[in-house]
């Protein structure tokens, strides 16, 4: 299974459960193609492996790298880190001739904690990122609390990333008007995500660390931790009848866990910072790149209505 990113679509039969995989493998071979005819001094060659780069100001970017080919940029979910990729890893690259780079965002995993973080900060790391790793142009995947960064990475970036695909993103919560209707996504959104967004939205930043530090001893737990998002998200269903399956995938997010959490609970608050705590810093009108949007059907963390 390609269990990457969590399932795409929590589903409660083993039709939806193929319609899961399918839909991530699309993610990839969507963005695969960046341009129509990339030009050849573009394309990355590298062997698969995990380590840092360093930013001009001391900080370090850690990442994992898999595959060659035209250089596909990942952002995780939460929890996620430059762990969040399949055992399959190197036949997906190879059949889709890709070089598939998961970006840990600061605090987590092996990259350097930054004292405020936002959309328009992270993009400019990702864009020194890019020139350090020689990376003139790429294509960009978010999934999740990652699909917002991406959103804004393409925005903020549009002469780097040639195409994009996001995958359970969210709307900025508030009231504004869409194509079809007046819309309000905060109201979309489930009780608990409309409790969190109320936390961090109303309160002043150590008041919402100090909350997320009250209840890091179970979020940092990974077999906890991993149960709920497996209970609350419908992952168990996905699999059907499949146990050895369902325990790859819950190792697979205890290992994520357990690296997204590695410097404490900073990465989550300055995730749902970013989020909610003030206005975004870029429109996602702005953005001009060939777009794909996935979206599970009954994901619980980010409703069909906030990617329609």
């Amino acid at each position: 299974l390609f269990c990457s990113m969590q399932p795409l679509l929590h589903s409660v039969d083993k039709k939806k459960a193929a319609l899961a995989v399918a839909g991530a493998i699309a993610s990839i071979a969507a963005v695969s193609y960046a341009v129509s005819n990339p030009n050849t001094k573009h394309l990355c060659k590298t062997e698969t492996y995990e380590t840092t780069v360093t930013l001009d100001d001391g900080r370090k970017m850690g990442y994992s790298s898999h595959g060659e080919g035209w250089p596909v940029f990942f952002f995780p979910p939460v929890p996620g880190s430059r762990l969040s990729f399949p055992k399959n890893i190197d036949s997906i690259c190879r059949d889709l001739k890709i070089r598939f780079i998961v970006i840990e965002r600061p605090s987590c995993g092996l990259s350097s904690p930054v004292k405020e973080r936002s959309y328009r900060s992270f993009a400019s790391d990702v864009s020194e990122f890019a020139d350090k790793m020689n990376i003139p142009q790429f294509s960009l995947v978010g999934h999740s609390g990652g699909a917002m960064h991406a959103l804004a990475t393409a925005a903020f970036l549009p002469t780097k990333v040639v195409k994009l695909a996001v995958i359970g993103a969210a709307a900025q919560p508030g009231s504004f008007k869409t194509p079809r209707t007046d819309f309000d996504s905060f109201k979309a959104l489930p009780k608990h995500m409309q409790d969190s967004v109320n936390l961090v939205g109303k309160s002043p930043h150590w008041l919402t660390r100090f909350a997320f530090w009250t209840v890091s001893s179970h979020l940092q737990n990974p077999a906890k931790f991993a149960s709920e998002i497996l209970a609350h998200a419908g992952e168990a269903s996905a699999f059907g009848g499949d146990k050895a399956g369902l325990q790859e995938f819950r190792t697979y997010l205890e290992e994520n866990i357990v690296e997204f959490f590695r410097q404490g609970m900073k990465p989550m608050v300055d995730d749902m910072r970013s989020f909610c705590a003030k206005p975004w810093e870029f429109d996602p009108e702005e953005i001009k790149q060939d777009t794909s949007i996935f979206v599970g059907q009954i994901d619980d963390y980010s409703p069909v209505s906030h990617s329609e």
